[in-house]
């Protein structure tokens, strides 16, 4: 491995950080918009096709021909996952902490 595929495989990673931060964050602020909706269906749909459309474009450019980048595009994806997820849950943990504090025993 050169120095150049490894800088390649880090780029890839960083392509995998930023799509899971979109795909992610798009469907938390799709799932945040539900309750104000007049036709949830359609935002559900039309979220989850973008999200995934460009999930995947992305993942093909940053691919190239080197399956070694997808698979890193693939762990950043997989990383951004998991961050977000521990920081909702403990965004819904601090809330259900305040909501408790301000109902009268």
């Amino acid at each position: 491995m050169t120095t150049l595929d490894f800088i390649y495989l880090v780029l890839a990673f960083g392509a995998g950080l930023a799509v899971g931060l979109l795909y992610f964050g798009g469907l938390w602020l799709t799932i945040q918009q539900l309750p104000r909706t007049r036709m949830p269906v359609l935002l559900v749909m039309t979220s989850a096709i973008i999200r995934t459309l460009v999930t995947i474009g992305v993942f093909y450019l940053v691919m190239g021909d080197r399956w070694e980048r997808a698979i890193a595009c693939l762990v950043g994806f997989i990383t951004m996952r998991l961050f977000w997820v521990a920081s909702v849950r403990s965004l819904q943990a601090s809330e259900s902490s305040v909501r408790k504090e301000e109902i009268p025993q």
